[in-house]
């Protein structure tokens, strides 16, 4: 994504505008344009990034109304607090994309105010330095020339985001810094920070919309990645062979923006190998598609330093495998945006569970025998199981007990996300939905492929996301499989043989290979590394881990993947606080 950096500073404060004049310094060394400034405020980002709506009032970042890029809606707005929460839930309910809503009066009594887009597609921070406030979803750019004075490493959510690597997309492990919410309106003024939430996904839940319309959805995506691809060019995309990356390079085609070249990635596996899928696909709509091999050996210097770094580790943005080639890749095309697949998993709803029966039945499906009798093949249970879900799930109780790391010393309990919100009295499968789409936020995270072109995930836009959580799972499955209606909408458009396909492939015999071959190399990173240093780790288990016999049976791999990353991060982040301490 496209980088912002907003400042804010007391108007006539000496100390904090010599901190802007540094600031401004670095800004023209590093070739980095001011689309606005004024008394008190600066915003550094490209001109197209920027909108003014009132002299006091801009929105940096990628706004979107149906399927392409608006620039011209204003609105009403007001003087007052309440003018710009009014302004901002109005926004919401017409506009979409990537953004931040700022209003800034250097003489008030609270200066910046500021509004964060309800996915939080950018990472918006926040920290003071030397009298400036500054606001940037670019931080650990800023972080190493201007940070807060007690920046540091937070052990104890480390201890959590160990325990609970899939909580990673809201992990907090560096101190000092302030997370501004998505879909709030925070307000930063000298007494502290409050924000106001205007966005929860429970609100679209069930809304008495139109359920399982194949044509609905099929033009929400169609416009929801025609509106991306409007707003950049040259695009290279990731075609897995998966049902949701093969719904996004259609809709690029239909949009007339067909990509540079998809790249696949395949391992010598057959469960690893989707290349006559992402073959097909790549024929069927006319993409050139360029097959990367992954190839199993041994995690070396070089494959462990190339992950980004960001403010929190990058668990399910960034691997060891996929994230340099693509990277590479994209320079040498001249690529300046990445679209992917990700998200429908939650949206359209994978995963098999009799607790699907649970949630609202559509007219005309029938709870009969049959049905129940499908619902079970699906979900490989019992008809019974599935009957007692169907006709009387208040009696069910949800024994699904959250995952915790084997590895993680501390047995930190799991928080509830803060993007999700509150979800007493949703059903369950809708709770899983919405955990799930809050766990794939972490697609946000920092990634090589980040630094060098814009990547999208447009099926965690903010339109398919309401219209998704509107959705029964009885509306998105049709009671018998997975993303039942997604399918639907693509039927015509895409191979049969992807479209009827059951199953996903899978790594995990090239990820047991590539961590067998890396164990001695591991016992060393992680055993004598810095998280094992300050007890983070429960040595026994990972030595018992670590035997290349155990990796090779044993389906630890995401647990362990995630450990080593977290492990590199800590180490690199280290490394920086004490280099400022020197």
């Amino acid at each position: 994504m496209k980088a912002a950096l907003i400042l804010s500073w007391p108007i006539g404060d000496e100390k904090a505008q010599r901190t802007v004049r540094r600031i401004r310094e670095r800004l023209v060394a590093d070739n980095t344009p001011v689309g606005f400034e004024s008394d008190g405020l600066c915003v550094a980002a490209d001109s197209d990034m920027v909108r003014r709506v009132e002299p006091d009032m801009h929105i940096v970042g990628d706004l979107f109304s149906g399927g392409g890029p608006t620039r011209d809606w204003q609105g009403t707005t007001g003087t007052s607090q309440a003018d710009f929460r009014v302004w901002c839930a109005t926004l919401l309910t017409r506009c979409w994309g990537s953004y931040i809503v700022l209003r800034h009066d250097g003489g008030a009594p609270i200066p910046l105010t500021v509004f964060a887009d309800p996915i939080g597609m950018r990472d918006w921070v926040s920290w003071r330095h030397h009298g400036v406030r500054i606001v940037t979803c670019d931080a650990d750019r800023w972080l190493g020339h201007f940070p807060p004075a007690d920046l540091a490493l937070d052990l104890a959510e480390i201890a959590c985001l160990v325990a609970h690597p899939s909580e990673a997309a809201e992990a907090r492990p560096l101190s000092g810094l302030t997370h501004l919410e998505a879909g709030a309106v925070t307000s930063i003024g000298p007494s502290g920070i409050r924000s106001d939430r205007l966005w929860t996904p429970r609100a679209f839940v069930n809304l008495h919309k139109p359920q399982g319309d194949p044509e609905a959805l099929a033009q929400l995506v169609d416009d929801c990645v025609a509106a991306w691809s409007a707003s950049g060019d040259k695009i290279i995309m990731e075609l897995s062979g998966g049902f949701d990356s093969a719904m996004v390079a259609s809709s690029l085609a239909q949009a007339g923006r067909a990509p540079l070249a998809a790249f696949s990635f395949y391992s010598d596996q057959p469960a690893g190998d989707e290349r006559r899928f992402s073959r097909a696909i790549a024929a069927h709509l006319e993409i050139p598609n360029r097959e990367l091999p992954l190839i199993a050996r041994a995690l070396d210097d070089d494959r462990l330093a190339a992950s980004a770094i960001g403010i929190r580790p990058g668990i399910g943005s960034s691997t060891f495998f996929h994230d340099a080639p693509v990277a590479a890749e994209g320079q040498a095309l001249g690529a300046r945006m990445l679209f992917t697949g990700r998200g429908g998993d939650a949206l359209f709803f994978q995963h098999p569970t009799p607790w699907v029966a649970a949630d609202p039945w559509l007219p005309g499906q029938r709870k009969s025998k049959a049905r129940v009798e499908d619902l079970a093949r699906w979900c490989q249970s019992s008809i019974w199981t599935i009957a007692r879900h169907v006709w009387t799930p208040r009696l069910m109780r949800d024994e699904r007990a959250p995952a915790t790391s084997p590895f993680a010393a501390v047995r930190a309990a799991r928080r509830p996300s803060r993007w999700a919100g509150p979800l007493d009295g949703l059903s369950v499968p809708k709770r899983m939905q919405i955990g799930a789409i809050a766990s794939d936020r972490t697609a946000f995270g920092a990634t090589l492929g980040a630094q060098v072109m814009q990547v999208v995930h447009p099926l965690l836009s903010q339109p398919l996301i309401e219209y998704a959580l509107g959705q029964s799972i009885m509306a998105l499955t049709d009671g018998r499989r997975d993303r039942a209606l997604a399918r639907a909408a693509f039927a015509t458009r895409l191979p049969a043989s992807v479209v009827e396909r059951r199953g996903k492939g899978s790594l995990g015999p090239f990820f047991g290979r590539v961590l067998a071959l890396s164990a001695d190399r591991l016992r060393g990173e992680l055993l004598e590394g810095t998280l094992a240093g300050v007890g983070l780790i429960d040595r026994p288990a990972l030595e018992a881990a670590l035997d290349p016999d155990h990796l090779m049976q044993q389906d630890c791999y995401t647990d362990l993947l995630a450990l080593i990353v977290i492990e590199r991060w800590m180490r690199r982040w280290r490394e920086r606080l004490a280099q400022r301490s020197a």
